[in-house]
């Protein structure tokens, strides 16, 4: 009898040691003042759990997550954090990536490679701005598809419109030809889109606006039907137009939409200082 109580009580004690085990910290949070962790008041330090919710006030708050994610955190910006990814809830951040991480902010999500050095906004409810500072990004919708990539030195806006029917996607840049097929390489996004449509190759080594609909997707990307070109300059650049200054020589550096969300070159106002672990009380240029 006591063998038996011994041993109902030992398997009691591994049940509740089993149950008592909470959340793994993922990281810590540091800052010269006062900050929140989900909704509570914390002062200089405190350690992230999977889901935490950050709030900084009137200084820049410190995410160090492991394996080299370093994150800052704007004055007043909030932020949930994850081990893998970080929600941009409002706000301002800038991310320094030892490995791969990924930002979702205003229904968009952004990839940063290891050794990217990223800064992201949130303006209103659906204004991304994504700079990489270092290595490069991805901007992708919540479906997926790919918005943009963004090598070191770009900057873009990115507005979703709002839902209902999907707006033509309109790109421009370089037409040109290769394995008989329509290749059309945008410099403000970055993307070499196949093209499809009627009248093609009168436009093959100019640059042109084409516009219409996403017609199918293949392993090397969607290809855009060409219901509208409108020719913007009867040569390309030498680069098939990828440099950004020849673009705007030829009119071709406004506004893109793809998937329903607006693409524009954005300027260069986010700097935290989170490179070499600074901590000043910074404002955000919008």
């Amino acid at each position: 009898m006591k063998h038996f109580i011994r041993l109902i009580v030992s398997v009691a004690g591994i049940a509740v040691g089993v149950g008592s085990a909470g959340p793994t910290a993922i990281g810590t949070a540091k800052s010269a003042g006062q900050f929140w962790i989900d909704g509570t008041p914390v002062w200089n330090q405190a350690t992230l759990l999977p889901g935490s919710q950050v709030r900084a006030s009137n200084r820049i708050v410190r995410l160090q997550l492991a394996k080299g994610v370093d994150i800052g955190l704007a004055p007043e910006s909030q932020v949930r954090v994850y081990p893998d990814e970080l929600v941009l809830v409002s706000g301002s951040t800038e991310l320094v990536l030892g490995r791969a991480y990924r930002l979702e902010a205003g229904g968009l999500e952004v990839s940063g490679e290891a050794g990217a050095q990223l800064a992201v906004s949130a303006r209103g409810p659906n204004v991304v701005t994504v700079q990489a500072r270092q290595g490069n990004a991805q901007v992708r919708t919540s479906q997926g598809v790919l918005l943009a990539m963004l090598h070191p030195g770009d900057s873009l806006e990115f507005e979703p419109g709002p839902a209902g029917a999907e707006p033509p996607t309109t790109l421009a840049g370089c037409l040109t030809r290769s394995g008989g097929r329509y290749i059309l390489a945008d410099p403000v996004t970055r993307l070499n889109v196949a093209v499809e449509g009627d009248g093609l190759e009168q436009y093959v080594g100019k640059t042109v606006q084409i516009s219409g609909p996403l017609v199918r997707r293949t392993p090397e990307g969607a290809v855009l039907w060409a219901a509208q070109v409108v020719p913007l300059s009867t040569t390309c650049a030498e680069d098939g137009s990828r440099d950004r200054r020849q673009s705007r020589r030829n009119g071709i550096a406004g506004k893109r939409v793809i998937a329903g969300v607006a693409i524009a070159a954005a300027g260069t106002g986010l700097s935290l200082g989170l490179v070499g672990g600074q901590d000043r009380r910074e404002t955000v240029s919008r």
